[in-house]
């Protein structure tokens, strides 16, 4: 979703983005509007949010798009060397892509061995009041970035041998367990890795003032997901892993989170405008963060998130160019050091992939390997901010980005161009690339989901709305399609047996069966997709609902005219008492079956997108009565279907119809069971 739907959706949600969807123009379009999160880091993924969310129309703070300008501010002296060209290229990109994107403004430090060598704000911190983006300064939601800070802790605690990453979660929880239907328990490691398998939700993850906080340890021991895949065996972005990996610090050490992290991080790398909380000093000082729609900027909100572990930092550039010294530094800085060598250095090495060909995961970061360096770093995207942190050891080099509108395509942009100009290809030697029959390419082509996704909850609708396509081409290479087009497709040709390249060389994807030999997973250098059956395909499910609606409206319509025409014969009816229950059973089935869809459509038209992430709301929750109320109007149905064939009085044509009524109503708790409708399932 996510976005968190998105994330939720990644949440990355859900971590991930706005879009529109012609499929949703033909059905469901407000239902898989509600959690939009890109699976940041889909996000993801994201996924992901999110896992993303859509964005959230406040109703003031309108301004016109071409109102803004960008305005630099320089706060930091440059250091000699290659400064200039650092400072010719940041210009430029932010002059150029900062309107593209519509981002109102942001702020940019970069390090290289040991010292800030850049930073500069450029554009506005608020709009309205034409504040300039300060470096030093202004204060940003980093979002996702603070997992980074998180898994900072955790490898202090184990290194100090109060957490060991290796062992089982639940022999250090007491007031809650994470449920684990598996033989191989669920680590710590594991979690700083996001492959513990854990579902997803985003429902209830904030809220919209402080007084409104859950506690971290009363939210998590109501709200942590259950474990859905095997633990240790495939990434699924999860911010209530991290959450949880946070509350190991705080009972570990008998210290609240945030109080560990000013002590233990902020405090010694002189971190003297950021916090977990959001201090006076701090708000006075936070940016706005906007959303772009029709060619205005919209300003958003403050969220406050009942898992500050995973989203909850705020901070300068100017902050954290002392948290990117101190990774660079393999944990020192100045002459304090957050982390051992040895720890550090166990930080940065790649912990997880599903196939060594492919990036992985460290404790706190992603890898990503750009024109063939590796880097390593972490995304975070929510409503209103977005933010990047990227280190490239090799080069003993890495920057800190931070920006008040959630536009991923705007990060991907600048590390596109960074390596490019600064970094360009050193591969090359390219491999040949293999020519696959049609029949070998029909096996990867169909539609995928990207993890994470609700498994347990009525979010998993969003899945119908996010959906990938990969489709082959007559020259033998496969095409990878986003969805709704968010981004252009891009081609993949094959290296080996289920191994593929992006044709620019810049990504890797690794194709893997299940039991059946059949292609049940897709994983890439940085998501991982299931295949989705083709009964879950977004195409059958909005066909199907078109043609379940239908067949419960004709009864309904059918016999009322049928009655009247009788009625203006003068005729008297011929049907039992019994037959006419049958048939008012089933019209009642029908109208709360249709009912419930077009009401639900209409309730998330009217609500914000993000009542979700606040919670269910009431009037949703209400709404969930009536599959549980068809459902059992269904087995009444069913066997009425059984009896009337048992009837003379009605005709051949007249029971068949009958009969699928009774069949259609089946499918149809089939449908609502499917997506988590049927029952409270939030």
């Amino acid at each position: 979703m996510v976005l968190l739907l998105c994330h939720v959706a990644r949440w990355t949600c859900w971590r991930r983005l706005r879009w529109r969807s012609d499929l949703a123009v033909a059905l469901l379009p407000s239902v898989f509007k509600l959690m939009n999160m890109k699976q940041t880091g889909r996000r993801a993924n994201s996924a992901a949010y999110v896992l993303a969310l859509l964005s959230f129309l406040a109703p003031c703070g309108i301004l016109s798009a071409a109102s803004v300008k960008v305005k630099q501010t320089e706060r930091a002296e440059p250091a000699p060397g290659d400064a200039k060209d650092f400072a010719a290229f940041f210009d430029a990109f932010f002059a150029n892509e900062m309107p593209r994107w519509h981002v109102p403004g942001a702020a940019l430090v970069l390090v290289k061995d040991g010292k800030v060598i850049f930073s500069k704000g450029y554009g506005y911190a608020n709009i309205e009041d034409q504040t300039p983006a300060v470096p030093d300064q202004t204060v940003f939601r980093v979002a996702s970035v603070s997992k980074v800070f998180t898994a900072t802790a955790v490898m202090q605690l184990a290194e100090s041998g109060k957490l060991d990453l290796n062992a089982d979660v639940n022999i250090y929880l007491s007031r809650f367990n994470v449920k684990d239907p598996y033989p191989q328990p669920v680590t710590s490691a594991e979690l700083l890795t996001h492959s513990a398998g854990l579902d997803d939700s985003v429902f209830g993850l904030a809220a919209r003032n402080p007084s409104q906080v859950v506690p971290l340890g009363a939210f998590l021991a109501r709200h942590m997901p259950s474990v859905v895949m095997p633990p240790g065996k495939i990434y699924s972005y999860s911010s209530y892993g991290i959450a949880l990996e946070g509350y190991l610090v705080q009972k570990l050490s008998g210290e609240p989170f945030d109080a560990y992290i000013e002590k233990n991080i902020l405090q010694p790398l002189d971190m003297r405008s950021s916090g977990f909380e959001l201090t006076p000093k701090l708000a006075a000082h936070l940016a706005t963060g906007y959303e772009y729609h029709r060619g205005r900027y919209i300003a958003e909100p403050v969220d406050y998130f009942n898992i500050p572990p995973a989203v909850g930092l705020y901070s300068t550039a100017t902050d954290m160019a002392h948290f990117l010294i101190a990774q660079m530094e393999d944990g020192r800085y100045g002459d304090r050091r957050i982390l051992s060598e040895a720890a550090a250095e166990k930080m940065h090495q790649r912990q997880f992939a599903e196939d060594p060909r492919l990036a992985g995961r460290t404790f706190g970061f992603y890898e990503r390997y750009v024109n063939g360096y590796r880097a390593i770093g972490h995304g975070g995207n929510i409503r209103g901010f977005a933010s990047l942190l990227l280190l490239v050891p090799e080069e003993h080099v890495g920057f800190f980005l931070v920006f008040n509108r959630d536009e991923s395509r705007f990060e991907d942009d600048l590390i596109r161009r960074f390596f490019n100009h600064f970094y360009p290809s050193k591969n090359s030697d390219a491999p040949s690339p293999l020519r696959l029959s049609a029949a070998e390419m029909s096996k990867y082509t169909g539609s995928y989901r990207s993890n994470p996704y609700s498994r347990r909850t009525f979010e998993k609708l969003i899945t119908l709305y996010w959906q990938y396509r990969i489709t082959a081409n007559p020259d033998g290479s496969l095409e990878f399609h986003y969805p709704h087009e968010f981004k252009p497709p891009s081609r993949w040709v094959a290296l080996g047996p289920d191994y593929f390249e992006c044709s620019d060389g810049q990504g890797h994807a690794v194709f893997k069966t299940g039991n059946n030999g059949r292609v049940a997973y897709l994983f890439t250098d940085r998501d991982s997709y299931e295949k989705v059956p083709w009964y879950a395909t977004a195409a059958f499910q909005v066909a199907l609902v078109k043609v379940l609606m239908v067949v419960l409206l004709s009864g309904c319509i059918w016999w009322p005219v049928y009655w009247l025409v009788q009625r203006l014969r003068k005729k008297s009816s011929s049907a039992s008492g019994a037959l006419r229950w049958a048939r008012w059973t089933a019209a009642i089935l029908g109208v709360l079956n249709v009912f419930f869809i077009v009401e639900m459509l209409h309730l998330l038209n009217q609500m914000d997108d993000w009542d979700f992430v606040y919670g269910v709301p009431v009037d949703f929750k209400a709404l969930l009565w009536i599959p549980i109320v068809t459902t059992a109007l269904a087995a009444v149905v069913v066997g009425f279907a059984v009896w009337v064939w048992r009837r003379t009085s009605w005709s051949l044509a007249g029971r068949i119809h009958y009969s699928v009524i009774a069949a259609a109503a089946l499918v149809f708790v089939w449908f609502f069971a499917y997506w988590n409708l049927l029952g409270f399932r939030y």
